[in-house]
């Protein structure tokens, strides 16, 4: 059997991943991987390809999502080249909350991401060792 929960649930658990994200004493950050995403526990395996601090507050609940906005005059570099295929969301106090797939802005990854060209028929930029990465939206729901 499983739960099915109403939607005065579902909004309450955004806005405690959204106070969540606040935590002291950083910026909640968005850190981007090009390895294959993995299972299992949402943990932090290192070796991020970017890293994107978000705004204080870290986004704002829109019709059932949580929306993360990019911190304002932020500039993450990419420090490694290649294509994200997934992003870990990571609390202010460095605790990994969840993760989900990336894609350009044209497409319909959970984290979208503008700073490269996309390939043709794919759906992630190629991000270059140097450049600049920017969020452009993101989906929790």
């Amino acid at each position: 059997m499983s739960w099915e929960t109403s939607d005065a649930l579902a909004l309450a658990q955004l806005q405690a991943t959204l106070t969540r994200l606040g935590a002291a004493p950083g910026p909640a950050v968005v850190r981007l991987y090009t390895s294959t995403i993995p299972t299992g526990a949402v943990t932090d395996p290192g070796g991020h390809q970017a890293e994107i601090a978000l705004a204080s507050p870290p986004g704002a609940i829109t019709a059932g999502v949580l929306k993360l906005a990019m911190a304002s005059g932020a500039t993450p570099m990419v420090l490694a080249s290649g294509a994200p295929r997934w992003g870990l969301l990571v609390a202010g106090d460095g605790v990994p909350l969840a993760r989900g797939t990336v894609s350009d802005d044209a497409h319909a990854g959970d984290i979208r991401v503008a700073g490269g060209a996309t390939p043709a028929g794919d759906d992630r930029p190629q991000l270059y060792a140097g450049g600049l990465v920017a969020l452009t939206e993101t989906f929790l729901t």
